[in-house]
């Protein structure tokens, strides 16, 4: 990492993991390639995860109690996730983030996380096969070839 990379590297940065390989490679993979250091929060689901994220909201609803145990303040300065299942918590650590720290926290998703509060995020990395035009208009849209990894 270059001296300018570090003066502009954010100070803490969470990588939302889960059970799911091809989500877990593409998220260390983008913190890989930025040089960041990395927190791996391994996020675990309960059957309620498969709710609808417009029912999720900006919440942990269908995360396990341990995985909720890991998530606390210090809040980071930027979360990087993956799948439809973690854009619920990253909008959730977002929101905490901004009622108890001031709002610091910058929420990156990698995949399109659904409709429902995909404006919340500072940026989503849709892959052009997900093959969804109408997003990819949007100015918190990132089109990208490929699935990063």
């Amino acid at each position: 990492m270059t001296d300018n990379a570090s003066k502009t590297a954010p100070q803490r940065v969470w990588a939302l993991t889960d059970d799911r390989p091809g989500n877990t490679v593409q998220v260390l993979g983008v913190c890989d390639a930025l040089g960041w250091p990395v927190e791996e929060k391994a996020i675990r689901y309960t059957r309620w995860a498969g709710l609808p994220n417009s029912i999720r909201g900006a919440s942990l609803i269908g995360v396990t109690g341990a995985s909720r145990a890991g998530l606390r303040a210090p809040w980071p300065d930027v979360v990087i996730a993956t799948g439809r299942r973690a854009a619920p918590v990253a909008r959730w650590i977002k929101k905490q983030s901004r009622l108890q720290g001031g709002g610091q926290t910058r929420i990156v998703q990698i995949m399109f996380p659904g409709s429902a509060g995909a404006k919340d995020f500072d940026l989503i990395a849709v892959p052009d096969h997900d093959g969804n035009p109408r997003v990819k208009t949007w100015p918190n849209v990132l089109s990208v070839t490929g699935a990063p990894s």
